[in-house]
């Protein structure tokens, strides 16, 4: 569930859950040790955004700029 919240930071086009590349193969593997070493999933996901910024989310925030991105489709 963790590899469908993130985006490839080698392509920045596809869920890590679906991308074939050693990035996301490496991203995979990190994911899974970090699980086994007792960290959360909101634990995981905020070191993956510390380290690349909202960009690596799937879903971008709903805060500032990317509030557009959900109220956008209503106007």
């Amino acid at each position: 569930a963790i590899e469908a919240l993130l985006i490839a930071p080698c392509c920045w086009s596809q869920q890590v859950s679906v991308h074939q590349s050693p990035v996301t193969d490496e991203i995979r593997q990190n994911i899974r040790k970090l699980l086994s070493d007792g960290k959360s999933r909101q634990q995981i996901v905020d070191a993956y955004v510390a380290e690349y910024g909202d960009r690596v989310l799937a879903e971008p925030p709903a805060r500032g700029f990317n509030r557009l991105f959900y109220v956008g489709p209503w106007l």
